[in-house]
Formats: C-alpha cells, structure tokens, sequence
C-alpha cells in the first residue's frame, strides 16, 4: 500500500501540519470550472515528482518542521489561522473557498515570512510544497482507489506519470511517510503556548 500522506492514521500529521503550515486548506482541491480546469487544476497536474524532487520535498519538511518547533510564536500563530480558518469553515460549510494557489501563497508569505525562507534554503518554495501535496494527493488517493478496483483507468485530470512515481518508488515514499510521522509527533502543534 502507498503511503497516504493525508491519513487520519498518524502518518499524515506532519502532511496535515505542512497543509495547516502553508494555508493549502484554503485552496479548493483540483477543481474544474463548466469543464475548463483553472490555472490551479492545471499546474497540479503539470507537475512531476521525480527523487531529485521528492528529496528536496522531505528536506524543506524537515527544515519547516525544526522552524516550527524552534518558534513558539510561529506555532502559536499557525494554531491561530488553523482556529479561523475552522470558524469560517463552519460558518460557510456549503461554500467553496476561492483561493488560488497564488493567493495562498501569497498570504502565507505575508503571514509567516519565515516559512518562504526555510523552503527556499531546502531548494523549494511555499508554491512548489503546496503544488507537490496536491499533486500526491490526486495520484496517492487514484492509485489507492486502483489497486482497491474501484477505478479502471486513471482520470485525466489526474497525472498518470505521478501514480506511476508514487507505485515505482512505494518503498521511499513509505519510508519518508514513516519519517514525517516521526516529526510530526515531535512538533505536536495542538498545543499553544500563548496562554
């Protein structure tokens, strides 16, 4: 099995931690508009992991992480956006949210700075972490329902060359899965050191 890095398992917490991190809960998943995919839809399926990718991926995870844990204010600022953006999303639980990836992105470098700077030192950037989680998910989430029967062919709006990365490399992916885990326990970003 291809490691879900949006599990509600544990494996997924540090994914959940980067997604909360960089504000990707505020751009709508992969959507298609009256049958033309947005720029968004576009760029996400553009993109291709290859290891040279995936490895500079797992070191800016490790260097966000380690900013996270190091900056308590940090911290206490992520778990605030994280307490608004559930309080605007139980207020519109039926709206969709109208963010770009560009927008996001640009927030998140408003807000915390210092995350632009940490992925840039790991050779990425706030756009490529939020583009690359898309991008797993869409192939992780399509190669699971594959193997599970439940799809025959993998959709077109769904990169066939990302499935074939993520099954190729299952071992490495499982691998940096287990790592992020393992960061993620240490950050334990529930708590807020504010009070």
């Amino acid at each position: 099995m291809i490691a879900n890095p949006f599990s509600k398992n544990g494996t997924g917490s540090l994914w959940r931690c980067v997604l909360v991190t960089v504000g990707l809960l505020l751009v709508p998943a992969a959507r298609a508009q009256q049958g033309a995919p947005d720029a968004d839809t576009r760029e996400v399926l553009a993109y291709r992991f290859t290891l040279d990718k995936v490895r500079r991926l797992d070191r800016a995870i490790e260097n966000l992480s380690r900013l996270v844990a190091s900056d308590a204010a940090l911290r206490n600022a992520i778990a605030e956006s994280e307490r608004k953006r559930q309080a605007a999303e139980e207020q519109a639980e039926e709206e969709e949210t109208k963010k770009s990836i560009s927008d996001t992105v640009r927030e998140i470098e408003r807000i915390h700075p210092k995350i632009a700077v940490t992925l840039q030192a790991a050779g990425t950037s706030t756009r490529e972490l939020i583009v690359a989680a898309f991008a797993w998910l869409q192939a992780g989430f399509a190669l699971e329902m594959k193997k599970s029967g439940m799809l025959k062919e993998i959709p077109p709006d769904v990169s066939k060359e990302n499935v074939a990365f993520l099954e190729a490399n299952a071992k490495e992916m499982q691998a940096l899965a287990e790592r992020w885990k393992k960061l993620s326990a240490e950050l334990r970003l529930d708590r807020d050191e504010s009070r």
